[in-house]
């Protein structure tokens, strides 16, 4: 579905495990590998980056190969930018290979809120047409901070799909089904309305038989479901659900047509990419790209019905 991802680059060691979680992807063809060298400012060299360009490229050339072995097409980019933004330099490589992912690490201790505020983050958040998967690196000092291969393993093999049974939710999981790869879906519902004991207590028994509905329809497409129901704050409860059932991926939908309108206003989809310590690919629905998307997954006609 995701047939052509954009990775930009900075050879870190993360970077470097990251290529791990590319491969994991499912029906993946095509890969363009970026890096871009800031050379608008005074280097050792003089205001020659040559050096540095011709480092790149040779590690370039060491991550195409890895992942050309992995089956892969890979498309490379190493350019030095003397005016301008990097940002912007992304976007343009984004919209000339047409690519319908791009991948996003970020560390746990710079977390994407500090990034957002940097211009680059800022304008590709803002800009970027594409589906977003964000991968976040463990604490320093956490179990799992010396083990990045395992940053993403079978990353789509159990995704948590959190359900508000609006449009939105319903064309998300006929995306869902068409995905390779995914062997269980973790389906959640927070019940936020209500003022009184009771009203919250029949909102728990509604969105629970409403999901048991749709975990039989998921279960006769061939995927194992399982349900929950939660009262209180949508945010923490997807994360921590999320680690309660060692999720693979939170899997969550956006339609704003300016979607860094929902990182300004907290929205749900966007809070979670900011907090959540597991993978969380964010689809832009109600866009260009999010029919490109259903174009190319196969399942348009089923979202239509």
């Amino acid at each position: 579905m995701f047939e052509k991802v954009l990775f930009p680059t900075d050879f870190s060691e993360f970077a470097q495990q990251m290529l791990s979680c590319i491969t994991e992807i499912p029906g993946i063809r095509d890969v363009v590998l970026l890096n871009i060298i800031d050379a608008t400012q005074y280097s050792i060299q003089g205001w020659t980056h040559e050096p540095e360009r011709e480092n790149a490229k040779l590690l370039m050339e060491e991550k195409k190969t890895y992942l050309e072995d992995q089956g892969l097409n890979v498309v490379t980019y190493v350019d030095a930018i003397t005016s301008g933004t990097m940002s912007r330099r992304i976007l343009e490589v984004a919209e000339r290979e047409h690519v319908s992912l791009t991948i996003m690490g970020t560390h746990q201790k710079t977390s994407i809120d500090t990034l957002l505020h940097g211009s680059v983050s800022y304008d590709l958040l803002h800009h970027m047409n594409t589906h977003v998967l964000i991968v976040r690196q463990s604490l320093p000092g956490s179990d799992s901070e010396n083990k990045l291969e395992n940053i993403c393993p079978h990353i789509f093999s159990k995704i948590l799909v959190p359900v508000d049974f609006t449009d939105l939710s319903q064309e998300t999981l006929s995306v869902v089904q068409g995905m390779q790869g995914i062997r269980e879906i973790v389906l959640l519902h927070v019940v936020t309305e209500g003022d009184t004991k009771q009203e919250i207590d029949q909102e728990i028994l509604h969105a629970r038989d409403e999901l048991e509905k749709i975990q039989k329809d998921l279960e006769l497409a061939g995927f194992r479901g399982v349900v929950h129901v939660r009262v209180a704050d949508p945010v923490e409860k997807i994360e921590s659900l999320a680690e309660e059932e060692n999720v693979s991926l939170i899997l969550m939908a956006a339609h704003e047509k300016n979607w860094i309108e929902g990182f300004l206003h907290d929205s749900t989809p966007f809070s979670v990419a900011k907090g959540a310590k597991r993978p969380v690919l964010i689809l832009r629905m109600a866009c260009e790209a999010g029919e490109n998307f259903r174009r190319h997954s196969g399942q348009q006609d089923m979202l239509h019905q």
